[in-house]
């Protein structure tokens, strides 16, 4: 990336035209790949053509300047596509989770307010029930069936869209102003929040991956199995197509065809999660055989020491390298590894380009000295941060709350002599279960909707198998009610998606709290000391 340049063409364009400026190489070969069918693919003129219908299509159905659209489904060639053609239309994109549950679904459609909801087929039956509470009639429904069967007859298939001709990108005015996405960010206070994302945020995010060929000594083949709607994995395609760089998409994760696409097509550059980083190298397929074309993996989502990271250099190449990545939904990536720089400590990096990073003392708005390798809360000052929280402007005035007018991460860290960030430890409550942020207020509001349920309070709990971190949930039980583990992590399976629900739950006899109602996190914690005593099936006293 070129840093500063960079920045000057995302203050002055648009996402769409930005992805779409490209003149590298064959516009006609194979760009977007499936990586379970290489005959079902995409060039950057087919991707481009595509969203150009897609934006006909969309304005042919209503779809106005300033509507939402959500997409409910798994990774997909298309996928991205899609997101390009809802801001293409001047319309904003928001994605759902396809794990999320209705009361999950129904929350985000009540937080963005979307005009049309697209669903591949196996989300339907929730993504209706969902629809119905928030009150999106079926005919703002469309089926995304590209891999399964649409069950539904009143419901009209994606690729209406499609047939109504092409159309003109919206102009932009002012790309660091107009809002292009929602993503949703889980917060302490409750359910999530969605984070009004301009169009210069994600330029400025992709390009970070538009490495120039020429400063590289390998080909870029790129594969992707993250969630689009992720902001990890949100400016991979974009930059992929801008650069013409073949990528193979997954829907999803699965080991043995992750290592399996890496040898076959010969991967050289790749993203995961902390948890995926530490499990592939006990696959017998994790071989250097397979592995030797790898020369840059980036991680990202939770933290990952060096120690973790070294399992898989074993397998790898001695040229390619593991790099780090810290960054909030909000701000996007602030810092990562670039070629040519290996991390061989514990950092996450340096900032990239237009961030700064400073410290303030914690539970203070204050600054802190400025001493290299000072503990503090980090605070983020990005080129493009998040334009606020939908709706939710003390949410967002406390997010900017810094002394400076940074944005507090709730990070506990240091930028050490060499300019590289330490992430140590978290003030915010929030968990990271294998990436996927979960909020304690959000699973304690769930849990408390149980009828026999009189409190709860949910703490992140280190797991000792994995190193990685769970939530355990210590609840109060109405007496004599007969409340199993069990049968709680069931209730809230009804509610919340698989990685929300607690690995354990605890029966105590009450939560502390303070004068004023708050629970004490401090009094909880210290309880983890206390391993969990109860059986699967043993009830509550």
């Amino acid at each position: 990336m070129e840093g500063s340049s960079d920045l000057e063409v995302a203050r002055s364009t648009d996402i769409v035209s930005w992805t779409f400026s490209s003149l590298a190489g064959d516009l006609d070969k194979p760009l977007l790949i499936d990586s379970s069918h290489q005959s079902r693919w995409l060039s950057y003129n087919q991707a481009r053509t595509h969203v150009r219908q897609l934006i006909s299509g969309l304005k042919a159905l209503g779809i106005q300047l300033g509507d939402c659209v959500c997409l409910d489904s798994f990774n997909d060639i298309f996928y991205n596509v899609l997101i390009l053609g809802i801001i293409g239309a001047g319309a904003r994109f928001t994605g759902v989770n396809p794990s999320y549950t209705a009361y999950e679904v129904t929350h985000h459609m009540q937080t963005t307010k979307p005009k049309l909801l697209i669903v591949e087929p196996s989300m339907l039956n929730t993504a209706l029930a969902a629809a119905e509470a928030y009150g999106l009639p079926r005919s703002a429904v469309l089926v995304f069936d590209e891999h399964e069967t649409n069950l539904y007859p009143d419901l009209r298939s994606w690729r209406v869209l499609l047939s109504q001709g092409e159309s003109e990108f919206e102009q932009v005015c002012d790309p660091t102003t107009t809002i292009a996405a929602y993503f949703t960010t889980s917060g302490t206070s409750g359910l999530p929040k969605a984070a009004m994302i301009s169009h210069s945020y994600l330029i400025a995010q992709a390009a970070v991956h538009c490495e120039k060929t020429s400063a590289l000594p390998y080909s870029v083949r790129r594969l992707t199995h993250g969630p689009p709607f992720h902001g990890f994995s949100t400016p991979i395609v974009p930059s992929s197509i801008r650069s013409n760089y073949p990528i193979y998409v997954m829907r999803r994760f699965n080991e043995t065809n992750f290592i399996s696409c890496i040898a076959r097509f010969q991967v050289t550059e790749t993203y995961m999660p902390p948890a995926v980083l530490m499990s592939l190298p006990r696959s017998p397929l994790c071989t250097t055989e397979n592995m030797q074309s790898l020369k840059q993996i980036w991680v990202g989502g939770a933290a990952a020491s060096l120690k973790s990271r070294l399992p898989l250099y074993e397998k790898l190449s001695p040229d390619a390298q593991i790099n780090m990545v810290w960054g909030l939904t909000e701000v996007g990536w602030v810092t990562a590894g670039i070629w040519p720089e290996k991390l061989l400590d514990d950092s996450a990096g340096r900032p990239l380009p237009g961030f700064s990073i400073s410290t303030a003392a914690i539970d203070s708005d204050a600054p802190t000295p400025d001493e290299p390798g000072r503990l503090g809360e980090l605070i983020v000052h990005a080129p493009f941060p998040m334009l606020g929280y939908l709706d939710n402007p003390a949410a967002t005035a406390a997010a900017f709350g810094a002394a400076s007018g940074g944005f507090k991460t709730g990070d506990i860290g240091r930028v050490d002599d060499a300019g590289k960030v330490v992430v140590v430890d978290r003030i915010k409550d929030l968990i990271k279960v294998r990436a996927w942020q979960v909020s304690p207020a959000e699973v304690e509001l769930a849990l408390r909707q149980h009828p026999d349920i009189l409190d709860a309070a949910v703490i992140s709990v280190t797991e000792a198998v994995e190193a990685v971190e769970a939530a355990r949930a210590y609840v109060v039980a109405r007496a004599g009610c007969g409340l199993t583990p069990r049968r709680v992590r069931g209730f809230v399976g009804e509610l919340l998606a698989r990685y929300k629900i607690p690995a354990e739950i605890v029966f105590v006899d009450a939560i502390p709290r303070n004068s004023a109602g708050k629970i004490k996190r401090g009094d909880v914690r210290a309880w983890e000391r206390t391993r969990f005593p109860a059986g699967e099936d043993e009830a509550a006293p």
